[in-house]
Order: C-alpha cells, then sequence, then structure tokens
C-alpha cells in the first residue's frame, strides 16, 4: 500500500507482492482530506480482510469526537474560531503550517465544535499553507492550537519579536500546545 508519489516503485514492488497506490492529490480528494483519510482506510481494511476493524476504528473515531464535542461546548471557551498550526524554525525563522478547511486536522476540530479561522483560502494540497508571524496575523483572534518538535527554539526566539507579542492569541493566553509529533 503505498502513495502517488511512490508510483515510480511500483512495478519493482509487484515483483514482491500485490500493490494499492492511493492518490491524494486528485481533486477529489483535496475537497476533503479527512473523507479521503476514511476513504483509504476502509479500503486498507478490505484489502487486508480487516473491514470490521476499520469500521470499529472509524466509529471509535466518531465516538471520542462526540465526547470532545461535549466537552468543548461545557468549556464556554472565549471563542470557538481556532487555527492549527505545525510551526519550525527555518534558518533561525519562524515558520507557520496553517492547516486550511479541507485538512483532516480542521475537519477533526470541527468535528468538535470548533471554527476553523481560516476561511480565505483555497484547498490546499497539503491541507495547509505556510507562512510567518505576519500571515498568522491575519488570523489572530482565534484559539492558536500548536504542534512544535521539543527541541525546537520557535517560541524562545518569538520571545523579543513585538509582532508576535501584541497577537490577540498570545495577548489573551490563547496558545495551546497540542503535543509534538502530532499527525497532521
Amino acid at each position: 500500500i503505498g502513495m502517488e508519489y511512490q508510483e515510480q516503485f511500483k512495478a519493482d514492488l509487484e515483483k514482491i507482492a500485490p500493490v494499492v497506490i492511493f492518490d491524494s492529490s486528485t481533486e477529489e480528494a483535496q475537497k476533503d482530506l479527512y473523507a479521503y483519510m476514511l476513504h483509504t482506510l476502509k479500503q486498507t481494511g478490505k484489502l487486508v480482510g480487516k473491514e470490521q476493524e476499520a469500521d470499529e476504528a472509524v466509529a471509535h473515531l466518531e465516538e471520542k469526537m462526540a465526547e470532545a464535542k461535549e466537552n468543548i461546548s461545557a468549556a464556554q471557551l472565549k471563542t470557538n474560531e481556532f487555527v492549527f498550526t505545525q510551526a519550525y524554525s527555518a534558518n533561525q525563522a519562524p515558520t507557520f503550517r496553517l492547516f486550511t478547511e479541507n485538512s483532516t486536522v480542521s475537519h477533526t476540530l470541527e468535528g468538535i465544535g470548533l471554527t476553523n479561522k481560516i476561511q480565505d483560502q483555497d484547498p490546499q494540497p497539503s491541507g495547509f499553507i505556510t507562512t510567518n508571524v505576519e500571515g498568522v496575523s491575519k488570523y489572530e483572534e482565534a484559539i492558536f492550537l500548536h504542534t512544535v518538535q521539543k527541541d525546537d527554539p520557535l517560541f524562545n526566539n518569538l520571545e523579543g519579536n513585538k509582532a508576535w507579542n501584541s497577537l490577540y492569541f498570545v495577548e489573551n493566553d490563547l496558545m495551546y500546545d497540542v503535543g509534538a509529533g502530532v499527525w497532521t
């Protein structure tokens, strides 16, 4: 089982075993990467004779999302709008992957009762746009959910950055670390 970018290896791999290639770069898949993820999970379950397990995994996910939605509702947050970023330092410069509405992470968070603040972007091939502090400032009035590798000095580097420190979510303590290595 592989992704479209591995197509070049398909002939060699088929000498070893049957091969299935999933292509998340199609226009249909790009519309909703979450739905495409569910499709590939169910297809994989079917291919390996584990359809019931795949269905159970989806049901478990939906159950957990319903529980989280109740918790979000009960939390009475300042805002239900969010920005989710996979952030990192590139040559000491802060870099933010902001996840758009077609992303798996956005769909998941919307499924628990939040709203993606990023409404002005077309569906992106990987489900995110890459930007800097200035680009993030367009979406500052939101909960800022982030995943950053543990050894990345990103936030230490931003401590003295006036533009960063003036952002709404920084000033109002609306930044939440979802942990390093979160699958996006």
